[in-house]
């Protein structure tokens, strides 16, 4: 996604009623400094708010997730992911300085950076530069309107994504305008030459159009290669179409779980720790707890006998 693609995804999710998002006191106070002075580096907030700065990052990505602030860069916003994952430790969060757990927390940018530069005294700058923060530059979002919605570049980007669209495919899609915007935008597209139209997924009811490159792919499908394709999806992801594609229940779209594909039908599950059978396995197949794969063996050829002796 590009910095000139936001106005209409987000223009797509204002279409949507949503309810306001609710701020703890920290991240409003930040919104509200934002309002008022504008764009602002973490050293400015820290210096305004006075709350220690794994407070402010804390608050920052409240924002994020709102989808109210943004950062001018993207390491910044990579730092709050990984540290909601647990992968990387800020440069202010209180584990990683030297204050002990009973005592009192950093209140000063300039506090916190002396605290981290305690952990390489030979090098401080080389100290500093190498731990992640969020530092940069912070701003508030503008506001949204439906009217910059684009109903071609949401066709284009459907189109990216499973090179074959009908209406029944996306039905686990949000944030997306009218389908019937993105029906005429999609027959535009083919009137250009762009696209095809015709039926392609068997099932299913309703105009259907495909990428010229998906239809190769879809021929490909009639010779399929002797090693068996392995594909292991989050249940996040866009390829979660089981029980839209396919029958059967769907496999609930929540962090953890997984959906195993074996020659592009979905085998098995991954739903709250448990595997879930969704498809016969091959004779001598099995599947992990983690839901890996193991095909079955390879057939064991006896060796030909010398002939004997008359």
């Amino acid at each position: 996604m590009l910095r000139r693609d936001v106005s209409w995804l987000r223009a797509a999710a204002a279409v949507e009623p949503s309810e306001a998002a609710q701020l703890g006191d920290v991240a409003t106070r930040i919104r509200d400094h934002l309002q008022q002075v504008g764009a602002s580096f973490l050293p400015d907030l820290c210096g305004a708010i006075d709350v220690p700065p794994d407070e402010i990052e804390d608050a920052l990505w409240e924002l994020v997730g709102a989808g109210l602030a943004t950062a001018d860069g993207f390491a910044s916003l990579r730092v709050l992911v990984d540290r909601k994952r647990g992968e990387v430790k800020s440069l202010f969060d209180r584990r990683t300085t030297s204050v002990p757990a009973a005592g009192p927390s950093v209140r000063k940018w300039q506090d916190a950076i002396r605290k981290v530069r305690t952990h390489d005294r030979s090098r401080p700058g080389h100290a500093l530069r190498s731990l992640p923060t969020a530092a940069g530059r912070w701003s508030l979002l503008p506001a949204c309107s439906s009217e910059a919605i684009d109903a071609e570049a949401t066709a284009r980007q459907l189109l990216l994504r499973y090179g074959v669209v009908f209406r029944d495919l996306i039905t686990r899609e949000s944030c997306l305008p009218p389908w019937r915007d993105v029906l005429v935008a999609l027959r535009r597209l083919e009137a250009r030459g762009e696209i095809r139209g015709g039926r392609f997924v068997t099932g299913f009811v309703g105009e259907q159009f495909a990428l010229p490159e998906a239809l190769d792919e879809l021929r490909a499908v009639r010779h399929p290669s002797i090693v068996a394709e392995i594909c292991k999806v989050a249940a996040t992801d866009p390829l979660n179409l089981v029980g839209v594609l396919s029958p059967g229940p769907r496999v609930p779209a929540v962090v953890g779980n997984a959906v195993l594909y074996l020659d592009g039908q979905a085998v098995a599950s991954l739903e709250a720790g448990l595997v879930v059978p969704r498809a016969p396995l091959p004779a001598g197949g099995r599947i992990d707890d983690d839901l890996t794969y193991h095909p079955p063996p390879p057939p064991v050829h006896a060796a030909p006998q010398a002939a004997l002796p008359w």
